[in-house]
Parts: structure tokens; sequence; C-alpha cells
């Protein structure tokens, strides 16, 4: 598993769900491409997946993979799933699973190279419940990336926007 400080890149999050943060992570993959020779994408976990033959489908992550031009297999862009349009922790104890901040970390990290630079985006908001032992919070500070919020144009948008960053901020993460 690549260490932490050999971890480069960026933890998508937002100020709430359904802001956009796979459209723009899928807007963002062609200019980190032209800036970086190797991007990954991951998106660890997702919930609120339906099923297409046979298997759990994750949409967010089939955007972000085919983004970046399936250079990965997409169970390693979203390697948990579940079905349940709930938070990710709650969706796997509908379905007596668990997931914990390691497991995902290490789906984060599977397949990383010290050279590759990684975008990665977590479900919700910054402060949504991601794992049975954490929140999105806690994966982005776990991981150590430059934090991008995404922030829907809306009425409150400015006062989200201002509680995300001081969130963030107040991890001791820096946003991008």
């Amino acid at each position: 598993m690549i260490s932490k400080q050999d971890l480069r890149g960026y933890f998508i999050t937002g100020s709430d769900t359904g802001v956009g943060k796979t459209w723009i992570g899928c807007q963002l993959l062609p200019q980190l491409k032209q800036k970086y020779a190797s991007v990954k994408v991951r998106k660890p976990v997702e919930s609120g997946c339906e099923i297409r033959h046979g298997q759990l489908y994750p949409a967010d992550g089939d955007a972000l993979f085919h983004a970046n031009d399936q250079r990965e297999s997409l169970e390693l862009v979203t390697a948990y799933r579940y079905r349940a349009a709930v938070a990710p922790d709650r969706a796997a104890r509908l379905e007596n699973q668990s997931i914990t901040l390691p497991q995902l970390q290490q789906a984060v990290t599977t397949n990383l190279q010290p050279e590759d630079i990684v975008m990665v985006e977590g479900a919700g908001g910054f402060y949504s419940p991601l794992a049975e032992d954490g929140l999105n919070a806690d994966l982005a500070k776990l991981l150590g990336l430059d934090v991008i919020i995404i922030v829907d144009d809306r009425l409150g948008a400015i006062n989200q926007a201002l509680l995300t960053i001081g969130a963030v901020e107040g991890q001791g993460l820096h946003v991008h």
C-alpha cells in the first residue's frame, strides 16, 4: 500500500448530497490528465446502486471510470457498493455488512504508485457518515489530500460554502 506521505491528489466533497460532485469530477479529469502523466480515480464507496446484469451498478463510479478513459477496472474505482440510497455505513448495515475507514483507505490506495495523482470522491457532504467508524471528513484527513468543495448554486449556498470551508480547514486540510 502506498504511504500517506506519497499520496498526491484531491478529495472531492460537497456542502451536501446531490450537489454535483461527480459531474465536476468528470469535468476536472481532462485538465488533470493534461497536467499529470498518471491520474487515477476512486469513488471507494457508493450507495443507492441499481442492479444491472445481476450486479450492483455504481452510476457515479461508472461516470468517473469512463471520464478517466477506463484506465482501471470499475472494481478498483468503486470497490464497495450498496443498494439502499442512504449513507454508506447504514446501507452496509442493511445488507448485514460493515464498512470501515481502513477498508476505504485500502480501496483508495490499491494499485496506486507514488507517481500517480488520485482524485477521490466522497459520498454526501463533508460531515456525512461514510463508515461505521467515521465520516467523509475522517477519510479526507486519513488520506491527507487537498480538498475540493462542491456547492450547489442555490439559496443558502454562501453559508454552506463557508461552513464547509471552515470544517475542512478545522481538520487541518487544505482547500484547493
